[in-house]
Parts: C-alpha cells; sequence; structure tokens
C-alpha cells in the first residue's frame, strides 16, 4: 500500500570548527536516537557568521524570549563564511513581513 508521504526535510547546518556540515534526518520527529546524515558543504572554513535584519537594523542574535513579539521573524538573515584559503562567500535570505496579530 502506497501512503502519502511529506515532502519537508529536517536539517541543520553547523560549524564544527573547520568544516560547515549540513545535517539531515530520515523522518521529522525529533527522537532522540534518529538516524542522520552529515555533508561537508565547505572545508577549511576560517570564521562563520551569522546576522539578522529587523527594523533597518542587524543583530548578531535572534530570540523570540526578548521584547519582541512572539510572533515576529527577521526580516533577512545573512550568512557570511570565509575560508582559509581567502575566499568569502556571503547568502542572504529574504525572511518574512512582520505578522500582526489579529485582535
Amino acid at each position: 500500500m502506497n501512503q502519502v508521504r511529506s515532502d519537508l526535510l529536517r536539517l541543520r547546518y553547523f560549524f564544527d570548527g573547520k568544516k560547515l556540515v549540513r545535517r539531515t534526518w530520515k523522518r521529522l520527529d525529533r527522537a532522540p536516537e534518529a538516524e542522520f546524515l552529515d555533508q561537508t558543504v565547505l572545508d577549511n572554513v576560517q570564521t562563520w557568521q551569522v546576522r539578522f535584519l529587523s527594523g533597518g537594523q542587524w543583530f548578531d542574535q535572534w530570540s523570540i524570549e526578548d521584547e519582541r513579539s512572539p510572533l515576529a521573524l527577521p526580516n533577512a538573515i545573512e550568512v557570511k563564511v570565509s575560508l582559509l584559503d581567502g575566499r568569502e562567500f556571503r547568502w542572504l535570505f529574504a525572511g518574512f513581513p512582520s505578522i500582526q496579530a489579529s485582535r
């Protein structure tokens, strides 16, 4: 019997000190014993920086625990990576507009 499966993919990018790694899981659930696969995206990474744009200002951290609405998302996310050989990469991801709670 063919069952309908989700097209969603659970993934995580992280910096392990020298490499940018992409981790994927076979399932969306967060069970501790869930199997995953790591793939090296970039090797010989010198620096890794993530910034968040909100209200025309850049922040080094993003938390919903502060004075912003818990529904607020950044307007953009910037990721910068510098490699030991001098090459630099920059990704800029557009965020969502502010979500206003209905009254």
